[in-house]
């Protein structure tokens, strides 16, 4: 996959070369009040997340937006002099390394970043996966013990290449008709290969968003607690 660098406007703009997107004028992906977007779908979450069709492509767009007490007071501007403030081209990078190790994982099209005065505003367009999270699939049935176990299996490959996501959650992992696992939102994750306690910690994350949902959701989420030691036992294995 081959990437370039475009000015248009205000924006700093990196495409893929490989993608069909990349030969129109990329400001019309980021148009929310465009023709593009005025069907959009929108996702929840803190970014603004949206789904539409983009030639022959189904994409998602999502805005960075800064969560906690900062998100409440400066939105979605991300300062120069903090560590990793070019949010978008550092999902993108990351995003194309995954791909190219054979990650299941989103294809990344373009992010964007503009200046305002010392901060940055910034966007990102992937590819749409055909799967739904599985805060969706537990409301109509439980996971079976194979697919908990190809699930752990799934995030030790992503250990194993170096990965860690720093937001690993239910609302984060995906699951198609055919039964593959996919992860995205990768959003302040780094290639950092995390050590065993790391490791531990971030499966540790993914127990917690397991429990808060079946507490918050009681007997419509198919979901038995004991049942999460064969991810944990697959993942950090």
């Amino acid at each position: 996959m081959n990437i370039r660098t475009v000015k248009e406007g205000d924006y700093l703009y990196v495409v893929d070369t490989q993608s069909d997107l990349a030969h129109s004028p990329l400001s019309v992906f980021f148009d929310q009040h465009g023709s593009l977007l005025k069907n959009a779908e929108r996702k929840g979450g803190r970014g603004d997340a949206l789904i539409f069709k983009a030639g022959s492509k189904k994409v998602v767009m999502r805005h960075y937006r800064r969560g906690g007490l900062a998100g409440h007071l400066l939105k979605d501007r991300f300062f120069l002099i903090e560590p990793h403030a070019h949010r978008a081209f550092d999902e993108f990078r990351l995003l194309r390394y995954m791909v190219k190790e054979g990650l299941p994982v989103p294809s990344p099209l373009i992010a964007r970043e503009k200046k305002c005065g010392c901060a940055l505003i910034q966007d990102i367009l992937i590819e749409a996966l055909d799967a739904e999270d599985l805060a969706h699939i537990l409301r109509k049935r439980a996971l079976s013990q194979i697919e908990m176990l190809r699930l752990g299996g799934m995030i030790k490959a992503f250990f194993e290449h170096g990965i860690e996501h720093t937001d690993l959650n239910i609302r984060n992992i995906l699951l198609d008709d055919h039964g593959n696992f996919y992860l995205i939102d990768f959003d302040k994750c780094f290639l950092s290969y995390p050590d065993m306690q790391r490791r531990s910690e971030i499966v540790s994350r993914l127990h917690r968003s397991f429990l808060k949902e079946k507490n918050k959701y009681a007997d419509a989420i198919h979901y038995k607690d004991e049942d999460f030691a064969l991810i944990q036992g697959r993942a950090l294995s």
